[in-house]
């Protein structure tokens, strides 16, 4: 096995480890142990591989774990604060807040769980998506905006799986050819949308703006602005793993904040309905 593959396997067995203990104390020692490695260079791998420390991902993990327990259980949101590792139910609000943008309480209260928020931990196949996270940071891209055409859907976490139809859908409307040799672009709505817990999602193309819109398709309008760019290598059907461990994990633990604007998915001309190649996806952040 290459070495890089070996050091992404023993970390792995710390993140194993991470899920088991999530409710439980755990000292970078115990972890590093369970990736058979010094804590300084545990503590330096998992940052490269992860692009966050090892304890703001296991911050972000029982956060992850609290979410799903306000919409499953009727546990007082003290004892979830406290399951989660947090000393007082205040600085579990002010956390939980900087990841899902609501209270604990307003969030239960909406009884439905986010798009891109997911409560699954990474798994190997994921990581391998999101090549040098920690060493190589995403580029920063500013546009000046973008006009689309395309179908749109309500999505909800439960709904994320009907994507593919939307796309195949769009395909059909449009003719393989024409399809074929356009940028796809998979936007979903802004952070306000995340506080409903639903997102309009849209499978579209860039539009020509001097020709008349496609008698099928709805036409939008895309502002410009700075967006931070992650290319991503591999299985297209991840991208919304992909996109959970960026906006739940990666981005909170950033020096970067999320602007209000849609995100999207861009992949460029000539690729196949489904094709896993030249996919990036675009996060808007405010100017830095």
């Amino acid at each position: 096995m290459p070495l890089n593959d070996r050091i992404t396997a023993r970390l792995m067995r710390s993140v194993t480890q991470i899920e088991r203990m999530i409710s439980e104390g755990m000292s970078l020692s115990e972890l590093a142990g369970a990736a058979a490695l010094s804590e300084y260079h545990f503590h330096r791998l998992f940052r490269a591989h992860f692009g966050v420390s090892v304890m703001d991902y296991v911050r972000r993990r029982r956060l992850a774990v609290a979410a799903k327990a306000l919409l499953t259980t009727r546990s007082p949101v003290l004892h979830i604060a406290f399951d989660a590792g947090f000393q007082s139910q205040a600085a579990f609000t002010r956390a939980f807040r900087k990841v899902y943008y609501t209270t604990p309480a307003l969030y239960r209260s909406r009884a439905r769980d986010v798009p891109w928020l997911s409560s699954v931990p990474i798994s190997n196949e994921v990581l391998a998506m999101l090549p040098g996270l920690g060493s190589d940071q995403p580029r920063l891209e500013v546009i000046e905006g973008l006009t689309l055409e395309g179908l749109r859907m309500e999505l909800d976490s439960a709904s994320r799986a009907e994507i593919p139809q939307l796309w195949q859908r769009l395909a059909q409307v449009l003719g393989t050819s024409r399809f074929s040799a356009a940028e796809h672009f998979g936007l979903s709505a802004g952070n306000e949308a995340i506080l409903e817990g639903v997102l309009g999602y849209w499978a579209a193309v860039r539009a020509d703006e001097a020709t008349t819109p496609h008698p099928q398709l709805a036409r939008l309008t895309v502002a410009g602005g700075p967006y931070l760019v992650f290319g991503l290598e591999g299985d297209a059907a991840l991208v919304s793993d992909a996109y959970d461990y960026i906006f739940a994990t990666w981005l909170p633990g950033s020096s970067h904040a999320l602007r209000s604007g849609p995100s999207f998915t861009r992949q460029r001309e000539g690729s196949a309905l489904g094709a896993s190649d030249n996919i990036e996806i675009w996060i808007p952040v405010e100017a830095v």
